[in-house]
């Protein structure tokens, strides 16, 4: 009889106090959380740091080794993956709980992209994309002077010899990046995944089925309209079919006259002081001068959230290089004012958040008052201005569908014939011609630093046009008012990681994610 009470009482205690959930257990797993949180900041750290230099030099510098030691003990620990998975929940702080969520999912999604670049592959393919110049005309070009030719230069064979040498760097990435994706397909099915697509996505926050079905919607309401926009490029440059180096040509309607280089940090900093934005207060600093050995595209690198936030941007005298930069200082304001105590959560919740927070910057300078008033536009040229920029965005859409649907099958396929796959996709929603001899695939930098990225930036754009409408109706004007400051800053800045980002979203605009916004923002409607 003693032995049965013994029985039961045992049984009663492991269904009360599930291992892990008992007052001790949860006393030392609330340290053992806040060691690691610890070393996950000192990591972080040290490659934020040198993740700069690489990215501002070309040149990886040299680690000690105890670091990359301290780094695969975390990502690699079995006895880690399975403790956070025991104690989700377990405390009773609804914050301690969010950041035994957030490191569980960091842990996750380490694995998932350190296991398959554990052998330097993904590093090496980098390292590519950051110090590849092609030649053209005779001398090695940069990603702007390409640029340049394809938005300015009249000849449209000039163009296209313009856009192969942009694209060139595709194909010494490709046979690379097509293992790198046999690696990451590998670790994914010995986790019972279909691809690492499917594995990586939810970790993200996101469900596959949901994110197509979104997507199937922007398709039908975008097809119309950017079939109208292929009919009348046609006519505009008497060309029977667009190609992808006519696009930059046709549609950079604010010219680069009204946008200098000279200007733009100064415009940038007069933008913010009117939203609202300290921006001398702030620890951003800047690297935006082209030059050899410098990565040729544009990022944020938040090194110490909130203190240390730096931009990377190579500008120009061009619209794109005004528009970029707001993108970046959109991540820097995001990261410069978040306010968590926790580690784990000086952090966006998720990328497509991130990502909104860069893209209503961004989306400020397509506001009618901003054109006016900060990039010199006339007033009698703002309605063609605005409506070249709607244009392409809806270009832009059709695009990133069809990257969106190229990676996924990417993976899907285990990038078996990733060329041929890409222009088959490529003609499917942007109906360009096949250009079977380029794997300019390969060249989007994306698939091989950020895989299952893609995505994130379609929807910032539901999230920023939500935004922005949720601030005309109630804020009135968006530029030059200091109540857009406080309501980014309140609402989506300063909660880090503290919720995820649909709850953000519902709660600062009263509702959830709600796609017609975005539909009525490209279409005027």
């Amino acid at each position: 009889m003693r032995k049965l009470a013994l029985t039961i009482i045992l049984i009663w205690i492991r269904i009360a106090y599930p291992y892990g959930a008992r007052p001790e257990h949860v006393a030392a797993d609330s340290v053992w959380l806040k060691s690691l949180q610890e070393k996950y900041q000192t990591i972080d750290s040290v490659f934020a740091n040198v993740s700069w230099e690489f990215y501002t030099t070309g040149i990886w510098p040299d680690i000690p080794r105890k670091y990359y030691q301290m780094n695969s003990d975390l990502v690699l620990s079995r006895y880690s993956l399975k403790k956070y998975g025991r104690i989700q929940g377990e405390f009773g702080s609804p914050e301690l709980n969010r950041a035994a969520r957030q490191m569980y999912i960091r842990l996750l999604m380490g694995r998932n992209t350190y296991l398959p670049d554990f052998s330097g592959l993904g590093p090496s393919l980098a390292r590519i994309l950051i110090n590849y110049r092609p030649s053209f005309d005779g001398d090695l070009r940069s990603r702007n002077y390409l640029a340049g030719i394809l938005r300015d230069e009249p000849a449209r064979e000039r163009r296209e010899k313009a856009w192969y040498s942009l694209n060139e760097v595709g194909s010494i990435i490709a046979p690379g990046l097509r293992e790198l994706i046999w690696e990451r397909n590998k670790l994914a099915r010995e986790t019972d995944h279909r691809d690492y697509y499917d594995f990586q996505l939810p970790s993200m926050g996101m469900n596959v089925d949901d994110l197509f079905e979104m997507l199937a919607i922007l398709d039908s309401v975008s097809l119309e309209p950017y079939t109208q926009i292929l009919q009348k490029t046609k006519l505009d440059l008497e060309i029977e079919t667009v190609e992808p180096w006519d696009i930059s040509f046709a549609y950079d309607r604010v010219k680069a006259d009204l946008c200098p280089r000279d200007s733009l940090m100064i415009i940038l900093n007069r933008t913010m002081l009117g939203l609202g934005f300290e921006m001398n207060n702030l620890g951003i600093t800047y690297d935006l001068e082209p030059r050899s050995g410098k990565y040729q595209h544009d990022i944020c690198f938040p090194v110490s959230v909130p203190d240390d936030i730096r931009v990377l941007a190579n500008i120009d005298d061009d619209w794109g290089s005004y528009k970029a930069l707001f993108h970046e200082v959109g991540h820097a304001l995001h990261f410069s004012h978040i306010d968590q105590p926790r580690y784990i959560l000086r952090a966006s919740p998720a990328g497509c958040f991130s990502e909104a927070m860069a893209e209503i910057s961004e989306m400020i300078t397509e506001q009618p008052a901003w054109l006016t008033d900060y990039a010199g536009v006339p007033e009698s040229n703002v309605r063609a201005a605005i409506a070249g920029i709607k244009e392409a965005r809806i270009i832009s859409l059709r695009y990133a569908l069809a990257q969106v649907h190229f990676e996924r099958e990417l993976y899907r396929t285990d990038a078996e014939k990733p060329a041929e796959l890409y222009w088959d996709i490529m003609l499917k929603f942007t109906m360009s011609s096949p250009h079977y001899d380029s794997d300019a695939w390969a060249a989007v930098p994306h698939y091989t630093e950020r895989p299952v990225y893609m995505q994130n930036y379609i929807i910032a754009d539901l999230i920023a046009a939500q935004t922005l409408a949720y601030l005309k109706r109630t804020k009135g004007s968006i530029v030059d008012n200091k109540a857009t400051a406080d309501f980014l800053i309140d609402n989506y800045y300063r909660p880090g990681a503290s919720k995820d980002w649909f709850e953000l979203v519902e709660e600062a605009t009263g509702e959830p994610l709600n796609i017609k916004y975005y539909i009525g923002y490209i279409l005027g409607r």
